[in-house]
């Protein structure tokens, strides 16, 4: 059993979504706590889009985002930010995130 627990301060939840089966998890996750505890949070997603994956993500997770929403109903959605790189390394991802936090579009950063 996983104890999943998002503090009730964090209003702008950014899920990092790459269009797999893990990530798209987390996202269903994130928001059905959120529904299921009545938290005022906006939900945003970013994606890596890279050449090594032949940018196959970037619809990938569109879709995924899509299915979660549709499925939970959920009206708190903010963006999916994608972002296109020639490979997926970290420091893309940690610029990007810096960036969000610096803007206050996001209070915690949720990847998996």
């Amino acid at each position: 059993m996983v104890e999943f627990v998002i503090p009730p301060q964090f209003k702008n939840i950014v899920v990092l979504v790459s269009g797999g089966a893990d990530s798209a998890l987390l996202l269903y996750l994130t928001i059905k706590f959120l529904i299921t505890n009545n938290y005022d949070a906006k939900v945003s997603a970013i994606t890596c889009a890279n050449g090594a994956k032949l940018n196959w993500n970037a619809r990938r997770s569109a879709s995924v985002i899509d299915y979660v929403l549709r499925r939970t109903n959920f009206q708190n959605f903010d963006m999916h930010y994608t972002f296109y790189r020639d490979e997926q390394e970290d420091p893309y991802f940690e610029e990007v995130m810096y960036d969000l936090a610096v803007n206050n579009k996001a209070d915690v950063i949720i990847h998996g």
